[in-house]
Order: C-alpha cells, then sequence, then structure tokens
C-alpha cells in the first residue's frame, strides 16, 4: 500500500479528507496527520511517505515553502499534492515549479476527483519501481495515456514553468499526437445560462466539467491535432496544431470554423454561454505562453452584449492626432509626454460622461495601439508587459477608473522601457537602469532611496554610489527633476491649480515642491504658469 501524509492546519478539514474515500480499499494508508508545515518536515523524515496531501494556505510553513523543502530533498517515491482555492493561482505557479505533482480546488473538492488525481500518482510511483511489466499496458492504452500526458504538460507551459520548456518540448517534439508545427492556443470560457451552482454537488459538477473538455476535445478531433485542457471551473485552454497549413488566415479560418462548431455543440446539448480567444501563431515552442497570455488579454478586453447596449454615441474612441502623438513620443522615448498624453486623453474622458462600460472600448484601443507598435519594432516573440490585465468587470466598474488610468499608463511605460533596453543598456548598469525606470514608474508615490535597493535587490549605499557614479547626480536629486519635469506638463496644460500640483507628482508638502521648483526651474511655479499663459 502507498502512504498518505495529510497537512492542513485545520483539524476539520483534514477529517474531511481522512474520511472522504475508503483509502485501504484503493491501495492508499494515511500514515498521518500534520496541522503544519514544521510537523509535516517531521513526519516526511520519519515515515517516508509516498504521497503529500498539503493546504497551501497554512499559519507558520506554509504548503509553498513546504515544496521548496521537499524539491531540495527529491524523492522518486514521494509525490506532492495541493490543495488550493480560487485566489491561490499565483501560489499553485510556485508549488508546482518546485514539483507539486497537481493541485486540487478545495471548493469543489469530493472522493471521485480524489480519488481520481491519487490513481494518477499512484500510476506515476509504480511505473517507476515495475516498468518492465508495465510495457504491455502502456502499448495497449498508448492513445488514451499519450493524450493525457500531452493535456499535462500542456497545463505545465500555460502555468509558466519555464524550467521544463526543454524536456516538454522534446515530448512534443517526438512523441506527443500533436506535433510542434503551426501551434495557435485558444481561452474558452464557458458560463451557465441558468445558474446551478446551489442544485449541483461537487460530483455533479466534476462530471459535468469533464464533459465540457470531452465535448471540447471530440470537435478538436475533426479538424487538425488539438489538445484540451480544463484550468479551473468553466476555464478551459486548447492547443491546436496545423502542420499542413498553408496559411496563416487559412490556419485561423479553419481554427474559427472548428471552435465555432464547439461553441456551438456546447450551447445546444450543455446549455452554456460560451466565449473564445485564440492567440497568435506560434512557430516557436517557447512563443505558447506567450500566446496564451494573448489570447486571455482579448477574451478580458470583449464588452459583453448581456451587460447593457451602448450606443455608437457613447462610445470614446481615439483621434487620428492622439494616435499619431502617443506612437511619437513612444518613438522618442518621452516618458513625461507620453504620461501628459495619456493623461489628456484619460482626463477627456472623464469630461464627456460616458457610461462606465465603455472604458474598456478606450483601453482596448490603447492597448492595441501599443501592440502594433511593439509588433511594427519586429518584437514577435515575447511580450513587453509583465504585469496582468485587467478583466471586464474592473474595466466596467466605476470606482476603477482611476486604477485603470493608473495601469494604462504603466503599460505604456514598459512598452517604452523595452523598445528602448539596448540604448538603455548599453550606458547604464542593470541596477541604475532598474533603478531609473523604478523612478519613471513610481515618481508619484513617496518612494525613496532605500525602496529602490530593495527592489534591485541591492545594499541602499551602493545604490546610492553606483548613481552617482553612471547618471552624474544624487537619486534624490534624480527623482525631483523628474518630478518637476512631470509639474512642468501639468501646469502648461492649465487644468491644474498651482497649488494642487505638488501631491499629484509625489511632494509631500507645497513649501518643498516651491523650493526645489525654483531651484531647478529659476522661477517660482506661479511665475511659470504665467509665462505659459
Amino acid at each position: 500500500m502507498l502512504k498518505v501524509l495529510l497537512v492542513d492546519d485545520e483539524w476539520i478539514a483534514r477529517q474531511y479528507l481522512h474520511h472522504l474515500i475508503h483509502w485501504e480499499q484503493h491501495g492508499f494508508r494515511v500514515c498521518g496527520e500534520a496541522g503544519s508545515g514544521l510537523e509535516a518536515v517531521q513526519l516526511i523524515e520519519r515515515e517516508a511517505p509516498h504521497i503529500v496531501i498539503a493546504d497551501i494556505s497554512m499559519a507558520g510553513m506554509d504548503g509553498v515553502e513546504l515544496s521548496r523543502y521537499m524539491s531540495k530533498n527529491p524523492s522518486d517515491r514521494m509525490k506532492l499534492i495541493m490543495l488550493s482555492s480560487y485566489d491561490n493561482y499565483e501560489y499553485v505557479r510556485e508549488t508546482m515549479k518546485n514539483g507539486a505533482v497537481d493541485y486540487l480546488l478545495k471548493h469543489r473538492l469530493d472522493s471521485a476527483g480524489l480519488l481520481e488525481l491519487l490513481e494518477k500518482v499512484k500510476r506515476e510511483i509504480l511505473e517507476k519501481e515495475e516498468r518492465p511489466s508495465n510495457l504491455n499496458y502502456i502499448e495497449k492504452h498508448w492513445p488514451a495515456l499519450n493524450q493525457e500526458v500531452a493535456r499535462t504538460y500542456f497545463k505545465e507551459l500555460l502555468l509558466g514553468m519555464e524550467g521544463n520548456f526543454p524536456r516538454i518540448e522534446e515530448y512534443f517534439r517526438h512523441l506527443s499526437p500533436i506535433g510542434i508545427r503551426n501551434l495557435v492556443v485558444t481561452a474558452i470560457h464557458t458560463v451557465e445560462k441558468h445558474d446551478r451552482t446551489e442544485e449541483q454537488t461537487a460530483l455533479d459538477s466534476n462530471k459535468r466539467m469533464r464533459s465540457i473538455l470531452d465535448m471540447i476535445q471530440q470537435g478538436l478531433s475533426q479538424t487538425d491535432n488539438g489538445i484540451a485542457a480544463e484550468l479551473d471551473y468553466g476555464k478551459f485552454a486548447v492547443l491546436a496544431a496545423f502542420p499542413e497549413g498553408r496559411s496563416e488566415n487559412d490556419i485561423h479560418q479553419r481554427l474559427h470554423t472548428c471552435l465555432q462548431r464547439i461553441s456551438s455543440s456546447l450551447e445546444m446539448y450543455l446549455n452554456l454561454r460560451v466565449s473564445f480567444a485564440s492567440g497568435s501563431i506560434c512557430h516557436k515552442f517557447s512563443q505558447i505562453p506567450l500566446s496564451y497570455s494573448s489570447a486571455l488579454r482579448e477574451l478580458a478586453n470583449e464588452v459583453p452584449a448581456m451587460d447593457g447596449h451602448t450606443e455608437n454615441k457613447d462610445v470614446f474612441t481615439l483621434t487620428v492626432r492622439q494616435e499619431k502623438d502617443l506612437v511619437t513620443a513612444i518613438e522618442q522615448s518621452d516618458r513625461i509626454g507620453l504620461d501628459a498624453l495619456l493623461d489628456d486623453i484619460l482626463e477627456s474622458f472623464r469630461s464627456r460622461r460616458a457610461p462606465s462600460s465603455s472604458a474598456a472600448y478606450l483601453v482596448n484601443e490603447l492597448i492595441q495601439l501599443a501592440d502594433k507598435v511593439w509588433r511594427k519594432s519586429g518584437n514577435k516573440d515575447e511580450d513587453y508587459y509583465a504585469g496582468d490585465f485587467p478583466g471586464r468587470q474592473e474595466l466596467k466598474a466605476p470606482d476603477q477608473l482611476e486604477r485603470t488610468a493608473r495601469w494604462i499608463k504603466q503599460l505604456f511605460r514598459q512598452l517604452t522601457e523595452r523598445l528602448n533596453a539596448d540604448a538603455n543598456n548599453s550606458r547604464y548598469t542593470s541596477y541604475v537602469q532598474y533603478t531609473i525606470q523604478y523612478v519613471d514608474s513610481h515618481y508619484s508615490e513617496n518612494i525613496s532611496l532605500d525602496m529602490a535597493a530593495e527592489h534591485a535587490g541591492i545594499t541602499a549605499s551602493y545604490l546610492g554610489r553606483l548613481f552617482k557614479q553612471e547618471a552624474g547626480m544624487y537619486f534624490t536629486e534624480y527623482l525631483n527633476r523628474v518630478r518637476i519635469d512631470h509639474a512642468k506638463r501639468l501646469i502648461g496644460s492649465g487644468k491644474y491649480k498651482v497649488n494642487q500640483i505638488n501631491e499629484r507628482v509625489g511632494f509631500a508638502s507645497y513649501n518643498y515642491f516651491f523650493k526645489v521648483f525654483k531651484d531647478l526651474v529659476g522661477m517660482t511655479p506661479h511665475q511659470y504658469a504665467k509665462s505659459k499663459e
């Protein structure tokens, strides 16, 4: 029998897990329970379990730290399964990178789902111990097993497990039913047309998601090679290959036709509302995560008809002049001018008093403009933005407008920084370059040399000396110059009172702002304002 260790800081949760299945009946034995990561380490060293099932969120040593411990003490016979919740996705990624074999969502945990995963892990453990006797079984069931392996590796790619790229690529190149030519990733989201959550048990929910996954996979079998994977409740990803595709247009047309057929089937037979979006064609294996990010981005910025119709007259769009000015500022690496242009655009949007839902149109238009500039530069194999894109609900919420405005400015700053990375690298070391980018992005906040050094990963004294040596000025002087340049832009716009600008550019007091402005500009803020009238 395989020994299993249960780890959760909630006694009720451990009891629920302990009595969820008949462990010994299925070839498992619970060898111990731990209420923390530290207790788990002690039991691991004493009991040497085959499988550890651990919650991510625990006081003290949590599941992430436990996964790090196990990764530093690897064993082919010991497997880690994580228990997660909706808001723990980033922690899940970390544990998967540390060797966790899979994860279970706590809100959907039931006996069928747990047993299915345990049997999968058992096969992996026994396969290593009894490989010769399993060869006949593998040959007999190879198509199904190969599809499951492809699905598992595909999920690892989407979870961002870059360290496994070589191994996964080798598998797709030689063993998978998909191959590595002309790959396209599609994000599919399904929503129940009628609320079924109250009438569904966890088992019903798992069966329904399996039915959806099977229907998507069946639809893919009618076209070229493809694999589908479930990522969360109602959320799926598809990796399709078109090795004989005649052109990009031909590939996209064939994929769209296939996805429309799948969507129609899901709506007809399972009463679901379906939305999907595909990324660009991947000619390199490393492009798959970026293609998925692109698909998610497009999906997140759709404005669904069910959320209310927006008349064309209420939709705020960029003018040709605004587009040209933005592109020029990006190409000239004019960060201050770029911020001012975006401020003007967003202020115009506010003054129009357009419906909050129409903000999605403006944000999507700005994203498309940024993507266009990035592609024009020849950078197609990687992304320029490192953060998360806002979802549709965020864009529609009136109280999120200011947050969305800050996000848009951050997106364009990163685009400008990436486009000019080579030039910056030739002038500054990475630490100084990072500090300049940090100041340019956070000048309006209460930042300091200590904070910049902490983000750069070096001591403040060393960064201060390095910055003075390479930039020709102290950190505080550079920060003040950036703030004053932005203040001059705001004063010149004529939209703000002089005594309201100091906080917008990061000065805690007007008196200090007044002194620094006069020292750097040679006149007071009011005198400068009059000179611009």
